[in-house]
């Protein structure tokens, strides 16, 4: 049996063409052939003597960013697995074998390598009530997945760590995040707290990471969203934030009758309540602006409010953004976004 492989981001279109007219292939995943993704019925175009199958559109629906599910928690590595952002599969067409391995990436990038992890947070800061989210893949060919480290505020530094998850030897890659407060991970006691993050290695990586400094802002709110490349990324919020809240009543006609409440000529039997957020970052460095755009065009957005400690997902809704420059109008960067939540 010959055997073919596929690597691709799930934007870029990965076509495949088999000498058949017409064919009925079944997909499985790579892991267990027990598990069938589905079956792709293929017909040859007129005078064509093959077919041609367009990967990423077959797979698109299989690959997501789910946020992180703390019930799956692996406590010994605070760490969470994110399966679907990375998977293999395996077409079977006559004596041929395709093995693909397809990520959850948007970014049209077409320069980073697949698995590659580009850093894209735009402030590298996390205030101390706020869980850490840093999202990476493993490789089941590199023992270490991801070696983190931390510095207390009495100027101790904590013994580096490596982040291990078990991966899977035939598809070989795992992708997860490394989850939880950040005094919890790094064993933090007598109120002395994690003051700086360095991210020392991470799987599939050429580039620098910078330092997160850990403290507390005195903030509300932060935005974790997922990044044009599927990966995990924050943002506290540290300019103006104003919230509203709209009422719409649903009600019907009735014959009137003042001897009780039922009776009355217009009967409210539902209230629609949408919250309403807008938010301002803050003052933001021209590069730091230049990464904005990973979270306006983000599709998966949640709310976290340190007081409550509580996610709520929620939708950007505005479709403009303003960018002011130090260069160009004397002052920072300004982003003004309505948020909803559902």
């Amino acid at each position: 049996m010959a055997e073919y492989r596929f690597q691709f981001p799930i934007w870029r279109d990965q076509k495949l063409s088999i000498n058949v007219s017409s064919a009925r292939f079944t997909v499985f995943s790579e892991t267990s052939f027990d598990e069938v993704v589905g079956t792709v019925y293929a017909y040859a175009k007129p005078g064509k003597d093959h077919v041609e199958l367009v990967l990423n559109s077959m797979l698109a629906d299989c690959l997501k960013t789910e946020f992180p599910d703390v019930s799956k928690l692996d406590v010994s590595q605070h760490a969470i697995q994110l399966p679907d952002y990375y998977r293999s599969f395996i077409i079977l067409a006559g004596h041929d074998q395709y093995i693909l391995r397809a990520t959850n990436d948007y970014s049209y990038d077409d320069k980073m390598a697949v698995g590659a992890v580009p850093w894209t947070l735009i402030r590298h800061e996390l205030d101390i009530r706020m869980p850490l989210v840093i999202h990476c893949v493993a490789d089941y060919a590199s023992e270490s997945n991801m070696e983190v480290r931390a510095l207390f505020g009495n100027g101790a530094a904590s013994p580096s760590r490596q982040i291990q998850m078990p991966v899977n030897e035939t598809s070989g890659t795992v992708s997860f995040v490394l989850y939880g407060k950040a005094d919890e991970i790094f064993g933090a006691k007598d109120n002395v707290h994690v003051s700086e993050i360095q991210i020392l290695s991470a799987v599939g990586n050429s580039v620098d990471y910078p330092h997160i400094k850990v403290m507390n802002t005195g903030l509300r709110y932060a935005l974790y969203y997922v990044d044009a490349y599927g990966y995990w990324r924050w943002l506290t919020v540290a300019g103006r934030v104003k919230r509203s809240e709209s009422y719409q009543r649903q009600t019907f006609k009735s014959s009137n009758d003042n001897s009780g409440p039922s009776g009355r000529e217009t009967i409210n039997y539902l209230n629609s309540i949408t919250k309403t957020y807008e938010f301002s970052t803050g003052w933001l460095s021209d590069g730091q602006a230049a990464l904005m755009h990973h979270l306006l065009g983000s599709v998966n957005v949640m709310l976290y409010d340190m007081e409550d400690e509580s996610f709520t997902p929620v939708v950007i809704m505005d479709s403009s953004c303003e960018y002011k420059t130090y260069k160009g109008e004397g002052c920072g960067p300004v982003f003004m976004r309505d948020m909803e939540y559902i």
